[in-house]
């Protein structure tokens, strides 16, 4: 039993690992798509400066 107890808690430890990783993976992608919108609100008022 208690064979299977380690064996149902790595699973569940990997399965919350891989959506911890989703969640940061997934918040990585927004900050990235959101400095990606600034630098292209920065360089049309650069360009409208010019």
């Amino acid at each position: 039993m208690n064979f299977f107890k380690k064996i149902k808690f790595k699973k569940e430890e990997k399965e919350r690992l891989e959506l911890e990783q989703k969640q940061l993976l997934l918040a990585l992608n927004l900050k990235v798509f959101n400095l990606e919108w600034r630098l292209d609100e920065l360089q049309k008022q650069l360009k409208e400066k010019l």
